[in-house]
């Protein structure tokens, strides 16, 4: 609730989905930039 700013739990649940898919998104992206990293290592 307070990390997407809300200030009831109602307001958070209702754009809790937003914030899970945009997480999803951050991690997917890390994870690309995490093994490119390991295969230029690896190269």
């Amino acid at each position: 609730m307070a990390r997407i700013g809300h200030s009831s739990t109602r307001a958070a649940t209702i754009y809790q989905h937003a914030t899970r898919d945009r997480d999803h998104a951050i991690a997917a992206a890390l994870d690309a930039l995490i093994e490119e990293a390991r295969g230029k290592l690896s190269a």
